[in-house]
């Protein structure tokens, strides 16, 4: 029997690497079961999230909090488990979870609010050949505690178009409507949670 389930469990163990490829957990259930099984069970932001586990095991009942689900292009506004508002969002340019500065890739994890900063007069060079643009992050930068990375938010945009889309540096890019909306919700230690 005890052979069966080490077979039971290493199968699954395969079956989730394939499942996770683009997860950031391949490294961990290709070292061993045990480790395999102990990356499952440790990691709260997956391609299985789920709203109602994730109230209760970072205390957000009745409380706001944002998810922000990548492969979908949305950010969810909530009170506890109830949906206050749904947007739709553009995120980093390449897939998977943030490695390093300037890997155009979206950071997966639980974050929180450092702050919401005016940014309607900041300008950004994307280094597309357009020179710097004005109002490129919109009204408001909502500032993420992204530890190792530093410089992610919530903002606005000066291309509309690019919401649905895989367009950003890393950040998440709301329709400048949209972000004045949420930002009325928005409070400083807010959580913030993102997933694949």
């Amino acid at each position: 029997m005890s052979t069966f389930k080490s077979i039971i469990t290493t199968l699954l163990c395969l079956f989730l690497v394939l499942l996770f490829y683009f997860g950031g957990l391949v490294g961990s259930c290709l070292v061993n079961v045990g480790e395999c099984k102990e990356a499952l069970a440790s990691s709260s932001v997956n391609e299985f999230f789920n709203v109602d586990e994730a109230v209760q095991a970072n205390g957000l009942e009745g409380k706001k909090w944002i998810l922000v689900r990548k492969r979908d292009f949305t950010l969810t506004l909530y009170d506890g488990k109830v949906v206050l508002a749904r947007y739709p969002v553009a995120i980093g340019k390449n897939d998977g979870d943030k490695r390093e500065e300037g890997d155009m890739r979206t950071p997966e994890g639980i974050f929180s609010v450092v702050s919401v900063e005016d940014s309607r007069h900041w300008v950004h060079d994307f280094g597309d050949g357009k020179g710097p643009i004005a109002g490129a992050y919109g009204p408001y930068f909502i500032r993420l505690k992204t530890p190792p990375h530093k410089g992610i938010g919530i903002h606005g945009t000066h291309d509309p178009a690019s919401i649905g889309t895989k367009a950003t540096e890393g950040c998440i890019r709301l329709r400048n409507q949209d972000l004045l909306e949420l930002v009325k919700n928005v409070t400083k230690g807010m959580t913030v949670i993102i997933t694949p």
